[in-house]
């Protein structure tokens, strides 16, 4: 997802969701093996929270955000020639999750 403006999630966590970051360990981490059998734990968090019971591997795919996650260097995209071509349409990509996440929220799939 491209939308010209920049976007760290190292700065949304903690800002906006309150999740405590790690420091960069200088090479990326694979979500999909850390998330690998932690399906206990999330289901002792929706117990926890009294959440809609949900399996994990249905909230993300682990291996697509390691994909789109797991580069070695930041990476920033230019939506100059979209713009020049017509595509003019905008959203705040920040604004955008946290939208996501309220929703999630109320509808009891997250805490």
């Amino acid at each position: 997802m491209v939308d010209g403006d920049v976007f760290r999630w190292r700065e949304m966590w903690p800002e906006d969701l309150g999740v405590p970051t790690r420091e960069y360990p200088g090479h990326a981490r694979s979500l999909e093996d850390e998330m690998r059998g932690e399906d206990e734990r999330w289901a002792a968090i929706v117990a926890q929270h009294s959440l809609r019971p949900t399996e994990l591997a249905t909230l993300a795919s682990w291996w697509h955000t390691d994909g789109d996650l797991g580069r070695e260097v930041e990476t920033f995209a230019d939506m100059t020639k979209s713009r020049t071509l017509g595509f003019h349409g905008f959203r705040d990509t920040r604004r955008t999750f946290l939208g996501l996440f309220d929703r999630l929220r109320s509808e009891r799939i997250i805490p």
